[in-house]
């Protein structure tokens, strides 16, 4: 084998490895922009919608006084009445030393889909600090 065919081979494979790796990096940055835009792709003001929902049914629950009344049956009762029928909300009260209160609307909390959540402190009927925090989520 002469010098100029053994150094035409060695060009030949080194191309060979430059054009592997360049397609790799392009199945690389494929795949990372597939990923993002399918990311990208979930409805954020959904989910912000979801939470606002939960909040106000929180502050409603206060200014109408179910809140503070601290009876699980008084929250029930509104919270039915006031939750939209797509949703579903579970709703734990704590106050001081007092036992802390459930109220759920669900038999259980999803774990494969969004849910929403956030808290919110009012003063129960004793004037007791209380802090309500809520969950919530689509049917």
């Amino acid at each position: 084998m002469s010098f100029s065919k053994a150094r035409g081979l060695k060009k030949a494979f080194l191309f060979s490895i430059d054009a592997l790796v360049a397609v790799i990096i392009l199945f690389l940055l494929l795949t990372a922009a597939v990923y993002y835009a399918a990311k990208g792709s979930e409805d954020p003001l959904s989910q912000l919608h979801t939470i606002r929902i939960g909040s106000d049914i929180l502050a409603l629950l206060d200014h109408q006084g179910a809140l503070g009344s601290l009876s699980v049956e008084n929250i029930s009762i509104e919270l039915n009445s006031l939750l939209p029928v797509n949703h579903e909300m579970a709703v734990s009260i704590e106050c001081g030393n007092k036992d802390p209160l459930a109220v759920e609307t669900s038999e259980s909390v999803p774990q494969n889909r969004f849910i929403g959540a956030g808290k919110r402190v009012f003063l129960a009927k004793d004037f007791a600090p209380c802090i309500a925090g809520y969950q919530i989520w689509l049917k």
